[in-house]
């Protein structure tokens, strides 16, 4: 999960300031002609703007066009559909932007009679990644690949060069409307993905326990699980949610997937070498992943479904009963989420 802990003023400042971070330094960063293979160091086609910058995408998103658009969302947006069907509400709003009426699909048809784009430059593979998950959110149409010249999906009207040509007729005002546009959605959705989509480690043996048993794959969750004695590669074995997946993977910490409301905690007991995952502020409270520390809830009646499995039983009941005094609700290594009668 994205670590960013910003403030939401600061979050909007973005808007505004691109950090070298998140400068992109793929191909279709530069503005590389594809028939001279030169870089060029253009000026900014804007009228009153003036910019030059060999890097001609950045320029446009820190002073043209809305972060809604920009092509390196959070994984957590990516997989969410709320997050392409806002994209798809701003494309809307920029055809009565340039139509005055009319819908994304004349849009299309505009900017292929009228729109005159630079040249026929390659679409990278992220962004075409991103043009199919809004085409699929939509129910859009769906293409082999996805073209500007002509543009052969509406979802092609998220690529920076498009939106930038758009800009360029624009009144004013509407230039100044477009770079907020959708701002403030675009925050409360990342508030939502920060708080709720915590990617995080677990030794779990059962294969879809959790998802399965929490009310099935159509249900929203707030915890991927990355199980036990998988690696990382074999991605393609995956379970689906709506606005969540469950991967299987490796028993290692990733580091880079544990924000403030996350704490992994080492807990020998069933092996030397488990841990727990601890995560707060959900729907429920603070939550406990604690794979088989607790076999299921049956075992806090019958002691012997852990004992018997335990390599030192003393300190997993030490860590059992730390879990219980700490958290409000535990996910098991077998069984159903149950809620702690500590409250």
């Amino acid at each position: 999960m994205d670590q960013d802990t910003d403030s939401t003023s600061e979050q909007m400042d973005r808007d505004n300031k691109l950090s070298e971070s998140e400068l992109d330094t793929t191909s279709d960063d530069n503005d590389w002609c594809p028939v001279t293979k030169r870089e060029q160091r253009s000026t900014c086609p804007i009228e009153g703007c003036g910019g030059k910058s060999k890097h001609h995408k950045h320029h446009a998103w820190e002073y043209h066009i809305p972060r809604i658009f920009w092509d390196h969302p959070w994984k957590g947006l990516n997989n969410s559909p709320d997050y392409h069907k806002l994209r798809a509400s701003c494309l809307d709003t920029l055809s009565k932007y340039i139509l005055g009426t009319g819908t994304v699909q004349d849009l299309v048809i505009y900017v292929n009679d009228k729109v005159r784009l630079p040249c026929k430059y390659p679409i990278i593979p992220r962004t075409q990644h991103q043009m199919g998950l809004l085409t699929r959110t939509m129910w859009w149409s769906r293409v082999e690949a996805y073209e500007m010249l002509p543009v052969n999906s509406p979802a092609i009207l998220i690529h920076w060069r498009i939106l930038l040509a758009l800009v360029g007729i624009m009144t004013p005002k509407n230039r100044s409307d477009f770079k907020s546009l959708g701002r403030e959605k675009l925050l409360q959705l990342e508030d939502q993905v920060r708080v709720h989509h915590v990617p995080i480690p677990v030794d779990i043996e059962d294969e879809w326990t959790v998802i399965d048993e929490c009310g099935g794959e159509d249900d929203n969750y707030e915890v991927v699980i990355i199980q036990e004695g998988y690696s990382v590669p074999h991605q393609d074995k995956v379970k689906m949610g709506s606005s969540i997946t469950l991967i299987k993977g490796p028993l290692n910490i990733l580091v880079d997937t544990v924000n403030d409301d996350v704490e992994v905690i080492p807990t020998p007991g069933p092996t030397s070498e488990d841990i727990f995952v601890i995560v707060k502020n959900t729907q429920l409270g603070t939550i406990a992943v604690v794979g088989d520390l607790f076999h299921s809830e049956e075992d806090m009646e019958d002691s012997s479904l852990w004992r018997s499995r335990s390599q030192d039983p003393a300190r997993q009941e030490a860590n059992r009963h730390k879990i219980l005094r700490l958290v409000d609700y535990v996910v098991p290594g077998h069984g159903k989420i149950f809620q702690t009668p500590r409250k």
